[in-house]
């Protein structure tokens, strides 16, 4: 996944990331803001680490809670229900461009955007604040694209609801784009 040069593995960070690691640094980040500015190639291995994975996902279809764990959890396993929160609700219940927050919260911090885990306990922010890299790739070539979902706190409401995907690529690091790990006990059942 990563470039190597000569036996080392080479890291530089783009300088949006940067300005946003000195912005958290300056201003008081917190254990609870999400992981950002991580390629799909290291998230996969933190996760693999953890004894997890990136959560399946699928683009076809891409709305089927079966086939993709971010939606079936951000959907309560049923694709009406639009965002990440105890339905009814709408996309000013999370960080997105509508709510109007202009920046990454600490998890949790918008209370109303949150779903129940399938071991109970809520997961929250699925829906906006930062996007979520999937395990979903197109190939396996290092500049291939990779899906994200959720959106982040500047999507539009479209953007953040559980059904839509969007991709970057694979060796992209993106101050809007965070990870989430599961674990086998929560996979869909595809």
């Amino acid at each position: 996944c990563s470039a190597v040069d000569g036996g080392a593995v080479s890291f530089e960070r783009p300088s949006a990331c940067v300005a946003q690691v000195e912005y958290a640094e300056k201003n008081g980040s917190t254990d609870e803001d999400p992981v950002t500015c991580v390629t799909w190639c290291d998230a996969a291995a933190f996760c693999a680490w953890a004894g997890k994975s990136l959560c399946a996902d699928s683009d076809d279809p891409i709305d089927d809670p079966s086939k993709s764990d971010f939606v079936q959890a951000c959907s309560q396993g049923d694709a009406s229900n639009a965002y990440s929160c105890v339905a009814p609700c709408s996309a000013v219940a999370c960080n997105g461009a509508t709510k109007g927050l202009g920046g990454i919260e600490p998890v949790g911090t918008v209370t109303d955007c949150w779903v129940p885990s399938a071991l109970g306990g809520p997961i929250y922010d699925l829906s906006g604040n930062v996007a979520e890299w999937t395990a979903h790739c197109r190939t396996t070539s290092s500049d291939t694209d990779c899906e994200d979902r959720g959106g982040y706190y500047g999507s539009d409401d479209g953007a953040l609801q559980c059904t839509n995907a969007a991709s970057a690529g694979r060796n992209t690091a993106n101050p809007a784009i965070g990870f989430r790990c599961c674990s086998d006990a929560c996979r869909c059942t595809n």
